[in-house]
């Protein structure tokens, strides 16, 4: 009994510190930059972003090149439901531009949980096959696609990927 107050204190007390670390306002640059690795405008991702960048027109908040730092989350493949979703709960006080690699859903559901409300999330390539797709997000988070959008006897919102025989769909939460 001693043992299993201990466990639950200390989980209690784990997430108390991992929520004031993000704190209600998000992470400030410095404390983004050490918990992530963020590229430049220099790396192989970049033709990507560009993409991004060109899909919002001016409306973006990333006008110096220079200046430039995003980060890129890793995604995977997603078949008959084996494969992992993508979650970010990294909140941060200012716009943060973050790339998600190729990910290929085929016959399966794959969720997508981008909740920085700060967050311009852009699909590197967003592949779903006779599958479902639902990208969660926060209410002010910007989405889109390098590539553009494509649909072949299936349902998108017009807002990412490539969907064939298949169904996209975008949640936004707006608490």
């Amino acid at each position: 009994m001693r043992n299993r107050r201990f466990v639950i204190l200390f989980f209690v007390a784990g997430l108390v510190s991992a929520n004031s670390w993000a704190g209600s306002k998000g992470m400030s640059r410095e404390q983004y930059e050490n918990q992530y690795g963020l590229y430049t405008s220099r790396s192989a991702h970049w033709p990507n972003v560009k993409g991004c960048l060109n899909a919002w027109g001016s409306n973006h908040p990333f006008k110096n090149r220079k200046k430039l730092r995003f980060r890129v989350i890793r995604s995977g493949v997603k078949v008959f439901g084996l494969g992992s979703n993508v979650d970010d709960y990294a909140k941060t006080s200012y716009p943060q531009l973050i790339l998600i690699e190729s990910a290929v859903n085929v016959m399966g559901k794959t969720t997508y949980r981008l909740m920085n409300p700060n967050g311009w999330y852009c699909f590197e390539d967003n592949v779903n096959v006779m599958g479902k797709a639902v990208i969660e997000t926060a209410c002010r988070t910007h989405i889109a696609t390098s590539s553009g959008s494509t649909t072949v006897m299936g349902s998108n919102p017009g807002e990412g990927g490539v969907t064939v025989m298949g169904k996209t769909v975008i949640k936004r939460h707006c608490d």
